[in-house]
C-alpha cells in the first residue's frame, strides 16, 4: 500500500490494517490510530507520535480483554502479542535500551508467552551448536568426544551440571562452551518460567 504524500490529518484509523504501508511523506498530524495495525509499516517525513502509539497499544489490549472474556482466546492472544510488539516500538523511540533489549529477548525466545514453542527452539538451537562445538574442539583438546556424547555433555551443561571431570582442567576451551551454554541455560529456563507465570496467573 502507497500513501505517499497522503493528507492524513484528523483521520480516524482505528483498526486500519496499515500493515508494510509506504507512508512516505504522509501527514498523520492528529490522526486516529488506536488499534491500527503498523506492522512494518515504513513512515517516512513526520513521525507518528509517541501518544499515538499508546492510544494503539490501549486499544490492542482492551480488545484483547474482550475477547478474553467472550471465551475467544486465540483471537484475544493475537491483539495482546500486537500490543507487546508496539510496546516494545515505544521503548525504542523513548531510547530506552534496557527495557527494549529485554523486550527483544522475551519477544524472540517466547514470544512475550504467546509463542512458546520458540523456546523448545532456542533450546535446541543452544544444545545442538555447543554440541557442535564440543565434537570438534575434542578433535584437537581432550576429552575426545563422539558426536553422541557431545550431545549428552551439551545437554547436561545447558542445565548447569557439567562442571565436573572431565571439564575442570584448566585451560582446555571446552570450559568456555560450558560457561556459555550454562548462562544460556539459566536465562532460557528463567525467560520459561516467567512467561508461564504470567500465562497462567497473570491475567
Amino acid at each position: 500500500m502507497l500513501m505517499a504524500q497522503a493528507d492524513l490529518i484528523g483521520t480516524h484509523l482505528e483498526g486500519a490494517d496499515l500493515a508494510f504501508a509506504h507512508l512516505k511523506e504522509a501527514d498523520l498530524t492528529w490522526a486516529y490510530l488506536g488499534g491500527a495495525d503498523l506492522t512494518g509499516a515504513h513512515v517516512e517525513g513526520k513521525a507518528i507520535r509517541l501518544d499515538e502509539y499508546q492510544i494503539a497499544i490501549r486499544a490492542n489490549r482492551q480488545l484483547a480483554i474482550a475477547l478474553l472474556n467472550q471465551g475467544l482466546n486465540e483471537d484475544a492472544a493475537r491483539f495482546a502479542y500486537r500490543a507487546q510488539i508496539l510496546q516494545r516500538k515505544v521503548l525504542w523511540k523513548q531510547r530506552d535500551v534496557g527495557k527494549w533489549a529485554f523486550s527483544l529477548l522475551l519477544a524472540l525466545v517466547a514470544g512475550y508467552g504467546y509463542r512458546m514453542w520458540r523456546i523448545l527452539a532456542a533450546y535446541l538451537l543452544v544444545v545442538l551448536l555447543c554440541a557442535a562445538a564440543y565434537f570438534v574442539l575434542g578433535m584437537y583438546y581432550e576429552p575426545h568426544l563422539s558426536f553422541l556424547e557431545a550431545v549428552l555433555t551439551s545437554v547436561t551443561a545447558f542445565h548447569g551440571r557439567v562442571f565436573s571431570e572431565p571439564f575442570l582442567r584448566p585451560g582446555e576451551p571446552q570450559l568456555w562452551v560450558t560457561a556459555f551454554e550454562a548462562v544460556m541455560g539459566l536465562v532460557i529456563e528463567g525467560v520459561f518460567i516467567a512467561m508461564l507465570t504470567q500465562k497462567f496467573f497473570g491475567k
